[in-house]
């Protein structure tokens, strides 16, 4: 890059290559806090449908009952009581659930070593996204010496994602792995959360953001055919969008478009209302990685607003609803996405069945048998199955 020009006093400015061409426009990012989806707006309006009977009442209720009962089985798993304890202080001010945050912080430290296993990295992602997801919601009530000390340990993770040399980054042409979308996704939450802190390398940082900006524009490009579907399988997509997500999301929230087209590209919603089955015990129709049943956590709350056509939405809601949510045999709210359920959720649509949207949806064909059937073209000169 050769130079910014301001277009005005406080932007947007023009990033200019070293050849002179134009890159793109940018404006000056928003750095207050929270900066992950609880604008002040955002949070009143969360307090208001909290006091009233529903999907966000119950949900709130799921969120307290969860930080007293879940028992994590390993140190990673602690960052999720930490962030739904951080996200209740976000919203109720008490700070007892400040105190429950930061222990559970402390617990899930451990979990910042270095690996050379591709399993733990990944955990080691989420776990990242989780603990800069409390941070930002609780940051008010930490002390400077918490979030100093929190501060270090998200300089030790930055070290440690540009160490990963055996990740899926090295091959230019193909960036379609959920490791892309999951790591890249982590390390970018990272940075845009922490950016403008006293102390953390901004400088380092905006290079870093500019480089996983690309990756991810990448590997929504390359992951993702035009109806959402990608070869990993179901399993693979719901565990890859609830750290993608919220990549996406936070960089619009600052004001970063670069991923806003990739994002909306896919039909994700399409591709749910047609592989998941509307029975009360969620029959799956299996691609790639998947199960019979319809039982991840993550996956709806995330697309919700990866359209602005209403009926799509109105249609989800009904669906989520049904299968997830508050009219389900035995409603989940997304297990240890909680969050998700809360604050993305259209609680300004009316739902209605799917088949307005989508006529075809009721159509879908039930497969009860694990497995699934992979096609290899002509394989000694002739198409099988394996």
């Amino acid at each position: 890059m050769k130079a910014i020009v301001g277009l005005s006093n406080t932007g947007p400015f023009l990033l200019v290559s070293d050849d002179g061409n134009d890159i793109a426009t940018v404006k000056l990012a928003n750095l207050t806090r929270s900066r992950i989806v609880l604008t002040p707006i955002h949070l009143d309006f969360i307090r208001e449908k909290i006091n009233q009977s529903g999907h966000a009442q119950e949900v709130f209720k799921a969120l307290i009952k969860s930080i007293y009962t879940y028992q994590p089985d390993n140190s990673f798993n602690y960052c999720w009581p930490a962030r739904d304890a951080a996200l209740l202080y976000a919203i109720t001010r008490d700070i007892n659930y400040v105190h429950i945050a930061y222990s559970a912080l402390n617990a899930n430290r451990i979990n910042y070593t270095i690996y050379d296993q591709s399993a733990v990295k990944l955990r080691f992602s989420l776990s990242t996204m989780a603990r800069a997801q409390a941070f930002d919601w609780a940051y008010d009530a930490f002390t400077m010496q918490q979030r100093q000390k929190l501060i270090n340990d998200f300089q030790y993770a930055a070290s440690i994602f540009t160490s990963y040399s055996d990740d899926h980054s090295r091959n230019s042409n193909d960036k379609a792995s959920n490791w892309i979308g999951i790591v890249k996704s982590s390390e970018l939450i990272l940075h845009l959360t922490l950016y403008g802190e006293e102390g953390y390398p901004n400088d380092q940082a905006e290079r870093r953001i500019l480089f996983l900006l690309h990756e991810l524009k990448l590997h929504l490009e390359h992951s993702y055919g035009p109806s959402g579907y990608m070869q990993e399988g179901l399993s693979y997509l719901a565990y890859t969008l609830p750290i993608l997500g919220p990549a996406v999301y936070l960089a619009k929230s600052m004001g970063i478009s670069i991923l806003d087209d990739a994002w909306f590209r896919p039909d994700w919603h399409n591709l749910a209302v047609h592989i998941i089955s509307l029975r009360s015990h969620r029959n799956s129709l299996q691609f790639g990685v998947s199960d019979s049943t319809y039982s991840y956590n993550g996956f709806l709350p995330f697309i919700f607003n990866s359209t602005n056509d209403r009926n799509i939405k109105a249609a989800l809601k009904w669906f989520y609803d049904r299968t997830m949510g508050i009219n389900s045999t035995s409603p989940a709210y997304d297990g240890k996405d909680k969050s998700a359920a809360l604050l993305y959720y259209p609680y300004e649509i009316v739902a209605q069945h799917p088949s307005v949207a989508f006529p075809r949806s009721t159509l879908m064909i039930s497969d009860n048998v694990d497995g699934f059937y992979g096609f290899r073209n002509r394989f000694r000169d002739q198409n099988d199955v394996l």
